[in-house]
């Protein structure tokens, strides 16, 4: 229908014993907001407009995902961010921040909800590009799959091997 949803993620635990908070730990999954300072409106408005990134845990890695639609080099677009579509070429840069050295990660870009593309990287940067049609919408969201070490052993079955994931960078949405 056209909307612009942010995801967040949420934790909840009601006991402080016994096996719940093993697996269910306050700040399971991490929400990451990207607001212009911390203060409570910022914050708020952060939400709102969907500059958000969600991780397995508050010490797991998050994704940085920014766009450049005007060629200039710099990265001036966001999650939850819309880029004015003219049927550019959109550079997009992905970076995994709290990258672990000899660890290998499998970045996955959805556009529209659909595998646009997939990559096992041992880096912590990587770019791609598309070119929309003028006008025509799509999203952009990025996952990150690997190895859950800030997860216990016995409970990997929660988590899987999802560490990250971004809001989505819009094209051509009001």
């Amino acid at each position: 229908a056209g909307g612009r949803l942010g995801g967040r993620g949420g934790s909840d635990v009601h006991h402080e014993q016994g096996v719940e908070p093993t697996i269910l730990n306050v700040g399971n999954p991490t929400t990451f907001i990207f607001s212009r300072e911390r203060t409570p409106t910022a914050i708020l408005e952060a939400l709102k407009a969907g500059h958000v990134s969600i991780s397995y845990a508050p010490s797991a890695e998050r994704i940085d995902f920014e766009a450049d639609a005007d060629g200039d080099q710099r990265f001036e677009t966001i999650i939850g961010d819309n880029i004015d579509g003219t049927g550019q070429t959109i550079r997009f840069r992905i970076e995994i921040v709290g990258f672990r050295a000899g660890s290998t990660y499998t970045v996955t870009v959805l556009k529209d909800g659909a595998t646009f593309q997939s990559w096992r990287v041992n880096s912590p940067e990587q770019q791609f590009e598309d070119t929309p049609a003028a006008g025509e919408r799509a999203y952009y969201r990025v996952e990150v799959r690997g190895a859950v070490p800030d997860s216990p052993a016995e409970f990997a079955f929660v988590y899987g091997d999802f560490i990250a994931m971004t809001n989505p960078i819009y094209v051509s949405f009001p």
